[in-house]
C-alpha cells in the first residue's frame, strides 16, 4: 500500500503499542489505497475482505488519517452504495475519503 521513501528511512520510526516500528513514517507524505482487489474482492453477498486488510487501514488512519485515501473505479456503484458495502465488511474509518473515479473513453 505504500511507496516512497529514501536511504535515511531507517533512522525514522514510531511504534505503536500493538504493532511494529513504522519507519516509513517521516518519509512518505500519504497513501492513495484502491478499494476493490486490495481491501476487498468482489463476489455474491457483497464481496470478501482480503485477510490483513482492516487491520491495515486502522493502522495507517492510527497515524494520521488525513495522508489515506481511498479510490474505486467501480463503474456499477455509487459512492453511498461503496461505502454502505464497505461498513457491511467490517471497515469503519475511511468514509471521509473515499472517492470514485469515472473515465470515459
Amino acid at each position: 500500500m505504500a511507496c516512497g521513501g529514501n536511504s535515511h528511512a531507517a533512522n525514522h520510526s514510531i511504534t505503536s503499542p500493538q504493532h511494529t516500528p513504522l519507519p516509513w513514517r517521516f518519509d512518505i507524505k500519504g497513501f492513495l489505497v484502491d478499494i476493490t482487489g486490495v481491501l476487498y474482492n468482489s463476489g455474491p453477498n457483497g464481496g470478501r475482505v482480503i485477510p490483513g486488510s482492516i487491520d491495515a487501514v486502522s493502522r495507517l488512519y492510527s497515524h494520521d488519517s488525513t495522508r489515506v485515501k481511498f479510490l474505486s473505479n467501480e463503474s456499477s456503484s455509487t459512492r453511498q452504495r461503496l461505502l454502505q458495502k464497505l461498513m457491511n465488511l467490517g471497515f469503519t474509518r475511511m468514509f471521509s475519503y473515499v472517492y470514485l473515479l469515472r473515465v470515459s473513453l
